[in-house]
């Protein structure tokens, strides 16, 4: 058994969970043997997905900021922070990636053995992403050729005859204070394949706002008017700027640090469909598989 864990990272409302699902049923359960093997073994696929914001701590626990009242120019309130780094777990979140790792997974009923391990419940499933905008007959399309790919790329060698994917999916996964050291942040250094969405602030404001309430461990969180301006995006920003050129996250183009050091893979281009994106995102889990499998 050998876990594989690919990240899935980018700004809220990015498609980070939509890509983490879409991608959850392209390649659980394929089976294939490669073509280029002596020995006719047959490899097996599963596939999960470890949410980041499962790994939030109590409400209680979470950080306040002061932000501008949306209506009260010039005065300020005090609001809970959840999108800054010290509102996750992630000595918790680290450890359980180590898990995965070192002990490897079957499935989901494995997969959530090892979070009640951790005493994690697993809610962010039950939040809704609105439409996923990519048809079950495209989905079936790409897994096919995923799984000719699959064939035809991968070397039976030495590699696992049973593959667990685990899709682990967060907007704070790739933060890093000290951004420009040699060595790789703890976290990012137990992930084998690391995807970056990319969105603007226009477009995250406007596709938030359709889902504003989140399930959380006590309850429901909605976003208090102006929660994205004044905490979310600026949140954003702050933690991720050293991964793009010139600080730049509108733009979005990496940083030499980001995609040589860190070894991230940003989306292709602006403005891609989902559909396109769960292509980008499917060859690159096929050609990282594929490598690892030779190796």
């Amino acid at each position: 058994m050998s876990t594989y864990i690919i990240s899935i990272s980018g700004p809220t409302a990015s498609g980070k969970t939509t890509l983490s699902r879409l991608l959850l049923r392209i390649f659980d359960g394929l089976k294939f043997t490669p073509r280029i093997s002596t020995t006719g073994i047959l490899v097996s696929i599963s596939t999960t997905i470890l949410h980041q914001d499962d790994f939030y701590f109590p409400e209680t626990q979470i950080p306040i900021k002061r932000v501008p009242k949306e209506d009260a120019p010039g005065e300020y309130e005090e609001q809970r922070d959840w999108d800054c780094p010290e509102a996750i777990d992630f000595d918790k979140l680290k450890c359980c990636l180590k898990k995965f790792r070192d002990e490897g997974c079957t499935g989901p009923e494995d997969h959530a053995r090892i979070l009640e391990e951790f005493g994690i419940k697993a809610i962010e499933a039950a939040n809704s992403v609105g439409p996923e905008r990519v048809s079950q007959g495209k989905v079936d399309e790409i897994r096919e050729w995923v799984l000719v790919g699959l064939e035809n790329l991968t070397r039976a060698g030495n590699g696992a005859q049973r593959i667990h994917i685990l899709i682990l999916e967060g907007f704070l996964l790739y933060c890093n204070e000290t951004p420009h050291n040699k060595e790789l942040p703890p976290l990012i250094s137990l992930i084998d394949t690391r995807l970056l969405l990319h969105t603007t602030l226009t477009q995250a404001v406007s596709r938030r706002k359709i889902r504003m309430s989140y399930v959380t461990v006590e309850g429901f969180f909605e976003d208090p008017p102006g929660y994205i301006e004044n905490v979310v995006w600026p949140n954003y920003v702050k933690y991720h700027r050293h991964l793009f050129v010139d600080e730049d996250v509108e733009k979005g183009e990496l940083s030499d640090w980001a995609g040589t050091v860190a070894g991230i893979k940003r989306q292709e281009r602006e403005g891609m469909e989902m559909r396109e994106v769960v292509e980008w995102g499917a060859k690159v889990i096929v050609q990282a598989l594929s490598q690892r499998q030779s190796e």
